[in-house]
Order: structure tokens, then C-alpha cells, then sequence
């Protein structure tokens, strides 16, 4: 079955040259019709790549068929890191591309960079290693909207605050709360939560009540922001972010 809207990794030796071949497209393989036609990846798919084995074998070919029906792809020779597509099994009478990672289209957009490392004298095949960017992805404005506000910030002044504390607490509010607290019998979970928002209230009250509310300095910048603007939507936000995280992979890998 295809796998369009799963975050997937297959990693490993598959003994299959696949060539520059990324995977096969059957037209008239009807289970992948309905899945290119149903996908709702927006990633634009690679039919080839670029490698330094050009064989092709019997192995290869189950492989780009089965990675075409699943709807995955080989990010060898296809993301940063392995640009040239690297020999991965060295024995002595050749070398070759047999050790591959597969991945859907999701965790391809995530990928950082993948590397095939040098050989080592435990393995004929070379270690790999995959970067994977795992950071959350960027809430809807609208849920944001759903949490609490951060709290408030006050500063205690010790000529004036220790009066008013003492003045605060001597409202009938203040009072009536105090003795609620005291009575309050617990006897579950839900009972602890209740007084511990009955306890936050109270000392939020007080402190309005006999400090003052530092204000948050914010740090002046010329830049023109379009944060406010109708169009600049989350879609607008997700697209820059990408744009400057690939700007500095490409900064720090100009030949790659």
C-alpha cells in the first residue's frame, strides 16, 4: 500500500543496484495511479539521480518497484551530503551501491543532509548517517490563541509594597478567599488543581495590589516587518523559515 501521509525511514543494506533510477513509474499499475492522484505531498518527485554506480541488476528492479508502489524514494544521490551519489560496498572485485535509504516524502522534506562515511576495517560496506530536521512544525495562529497568557512580572518596592500587602489582605474578598483555602478539604486530584488556581488568583490579586508591573522593553529594529500584514499568512511564515534554514545549509556547503 502507499504510504503518502507517513513520516517513514528504511536504512540498510537492500544487495540492489539501482542505477540513476529513483523509482518506476507503471501507468499501468492501477494501485499507483490512485495513489499519485490521491497524494497530498507538494514534494516535487525525482525519477533519477545522480550516482557513481550506473549498474542496474535484477535486485535493483524489485526495489524501484517496490519503492514506486509504496510511494517512497532513495534520498542517495538525491539530498545535501550525497549530492554525488557515493560508492557504499567496497570488496575486491569492485565497488558498488547496495546500501540505500529509503524515505517518504514527508521526512525527505525533513532532511538535513545525509553522509556516506569512509571505510572503516569492520565492514566492507561504509557507515551512513542521516540528519533529520525534527523541530515542530509552526502552530496555526488560531491555536495559539488558545493558550494563557504568559504572567506578569512585578517588582517588589520596599518603601511602599510592605504597606499595601498588609492593606490588601484586609478586604472582605481577600478574607473570604484566605478562609476558603484553609477550609478546603482535599480528597482527589481535582481538589488540588481547584486550590492551587484558588492560591495563583490570590497572590496575583495581591501583587497588583502592592507592587508595580514591570513592562516589557522590547529592542528597537529597522527592519520592515510584514508580520501584521493581511497577506503574510502561515503559509508566507513556514516558506520564509525554509528559505533561511536552506540559505544557511547552502552558506556552509557552497560545493555541495
Amino acid at each position: 500500500d502507499s504510504l503518502p501521509d507517513t513520516e517513514i525511514v528504511i536504512m540498510g543494506d537492500f544487495n540492489a543496484r539501482c542505477g540513476t533510477f529513483n523509482h518506476e513509474i507503471h501507468e499501468e499499475h492501477e494501485n499507483w495511479n490512485n495513489n499519485r492522484r490521491n497524494s497530498k505531498i507538494s514534494y516535487p518527485d525525482t525519477h533519477y539521480r545522480t550516482t557513481e554506480d550506473k549498474v542496474l541488476n535484477p535486485r535493483g528492479k524489485l526495489l524501484l518497484e517496490m519503492i514506486g508502489c509504496t510511494n517512497l524514494t532513495i534520498l542517495n544521490g538525491t539530498v545535501l551530503g550525497d549530492i554525488s551519489g557515493r560508492y557504499t560496498c567496497h570488496l575486491y572485485n569492485g565497488s558498488s551501491t547496495v546500501d540505500y535509504v529509503l524515505a517518504s516524502s514527508l521526512v525527505k522534506e525533513k532532511t538535513k543532509s545525509l553522509k556516506v562515511h569512509i571505510l572503516n576495517r569492520f565492514s566492507d560496506h561504509c557507515p551512513m548517517s542521516l540528519i533529520i530536521n525534527i523541530a515542530p512544525t509552526l502552530l496555526h495562529m488560531m491555536t495559539l490563541k488558545e493558550y494563557e497568557r504568559a504572567p506578569k512580572r512585578f517588582s517588589w518596592n520596599d518603601t511602599e509594597s510592605p504597606e499595601k500587602f498588609v492593606n490588601s489582605q484586609k478586604c472582605n474578598d481577600v478574607k473570604d478567599a484566605i478562609s476558603r483555602i484553609q477550609n478546603w478539604k482535599c480528597n482527589s486530584k481535582e481538589d488540588v488543581t481547584k486550590i492551587n488556581d484558588e492560591l495563583v488568583l490570590l497572590y496575583q490579586r495581591l501583587a497588583e495590589e502592592s507592587t508595580i508591573i514591570k513592562k516589557k522593553h522590547q529592542k528597537p529594529h529597522n527592519k520592515k516587518s510584514h508580520w501584521k500584514e493581511p497577506w503574510f499568512d502561515d503559509e508566507l511564515m513556514e516558506l520564509r523559515r525554509k528559505t533561511n534554514r536552506y540559505s544557511r545549509w547552502l552558506s556552509k556547503n557552497p560545493g555541495n
